[in-house]
């Protein structure tokens, strides 16, 4: 959830850390789903505007300047600081184009994929952000790059696997990855390779 002063703090702090000592080798992939669980719901809801924006600056390719730059913009939880005209501007200056991304921003599949997204992880009893799945171990809350890479290292060592970081929700592909590699999950469907 991009009102999460928490995710903020991991995205713009620790997961850097991670691209750089694990992504950059070649042995984590990070993804991400967007939820929005710290709004009141409604048109005005910040927490789903700013979902549907990264959803639409992935569109674009945009999703990683874009989520960046939500993040550094943060002024406190459900404030009106988050409003389709502002979330706008951040996208801009994160090099979304303006007049496909605000159309992509009322548009019912925008709305529909955060829903969706949202509306599964709820029922994976996800109701904090961050959460994190380190392998089949869920992590809730911010942990530090030292912990993550202990958590990260210990699955890499079992049979040489390729580790992967998830803010994602989706449990069709939760149960494909458990089977198939190390995961780590970060509920708050895009890949930083």
């Amino acid at each position: 959830d991009y009102q999460c002063p928490v995710c903020a703090k991991y995205s713009l702090d620790v997961e850097p850390s991670l691209v750089n000592k694990y992504v950059a080798a070649g042995q984590l992939r990070i993804e991400h789903n967007d939820i929005a669980i710290l709004g009141p719901g409604g048109t005005a809801d910040e927490s789903m505007i700013t979902a549907k924006g990264a959803y639409c600056a992935n569109e674009q390719g945009k999703y990683w300047p874009y989520a960046h730059w939500i993040y550094s913009n943060q002024l406190g939880e459900n404030q009106g600081d988050f409003n389709t005209e502002r979330v706008t501007e951040i996208a801009v200056a994160a090099g979304v184009e303006e007049q496909a991304f605000s159309s992509c921003l009322s548009s019912e599949t925008a709305l529909t994929h955060v829903a969706e997204t949202t509306s599964k992880a709820l029922g994976l009893g996800i109701n904090s952000t961050p959460t994190m799945y380190i392998g089949d171990q869920q992590i809730v809350g911010l942990k530090g790059i030292a912990e993550l890479s202990a958590l990260i290292d210990a699955e890499l060592a079992k049979e040489g696997k390729r580790a992967v970081v998830f803010l994602i929700n989706d449990p069709d592909v939760l149960v494909g990855l458990l089977i198939g590699g190390m995961m780590v999950c970060l509920f708050t469907s895009l890949s930083m390779e």
